[in-house]
């Protein structure tokens, strides 16, 4: 009785399909970027979404197909147009995830925006009778960050504006604000009362 060869001296079937080449998965997808890129932006403009935000799109693209590449998800015969075909439906749901997101960040903004206008706006801060030495020893207590939005608040601007400007939140602009506040009434060599 003849037996055939042993499992691991078997050749693989020649339409075996193992797992993808990484690298490759990538070549192939930065080949089709500019038809992925058209695909994304168009679903970007369905939805009211920017059309900057394609590049962050595709970007995602290759890291969620990446992903599927080194969890063995993907095969490594997959056709062009299967992989065309898959590289969209990640983009697409990527754009709506990012459009959503967009939306959920503006309506935060929004309410903060009305939360602004029912609190009474704060006195602005006036530093024009600080002595110039003085001024320059407090200000080197203050981080930039500190600085900046001491410096927008004493604009006038309001919490949300100083919160976009500074990617942060009101409420994290305020908290800031107050930080920054404290840190120059403990760095003022001239203060007699608690804040």
């Amino acid at each position: 009785m003849a037996a055939g060869p042993a499992p691991d001296e078997a050749d693989p079937a020649p339409d075996a399909q193992g797992p993808v080449d990484r690298h490759r998965l990538a070549e192939r997808l930065l080949g089709q970027r500019d038809l992925l890129v058209r695909r994304i932006r168009r679903v970007l403009a369905r939805h009211g979404g920017s059309r900057e935000h394609a590049e962050d799109v595709f970007s995602t693209t290759l890291r969620r197909a990446d992903l599927l590449a080194a969890t063995g998800r993907l095969i490594d015969g997959i056709s062009d147009d299967h992989l065309l075909a898959l590289a969209s439906a990640i983009a697409r749901n990527a754009a709506r995830e990012k459009m959503r997101a967009a939306k959920r960040l503006d309506e935060r903004h929004r309410r903060a925006a009305e939360e602004d206008r029912d609190r009474d706006p704060e006195p602005a801060l006036d530093a024009t009778t600080a002595r110039p030495e003085s001024v320059d020893a407090l200000l080197s207590a203050l981080s930039p960050a500190d600085f900046a939005v001491l410096s927008l608040r004493l604009r006038g601007l309001r919490w949300s504006v100083i919160a976009a400007e500074l990617a942060t939140t009101p409420a994290g602009a305020q908290m800031r604000f107050y930080r920054a506040v404290r840190a120059l009434a403990a760095a003022d060599p001239d203060r007699t009362r608690e804040p």
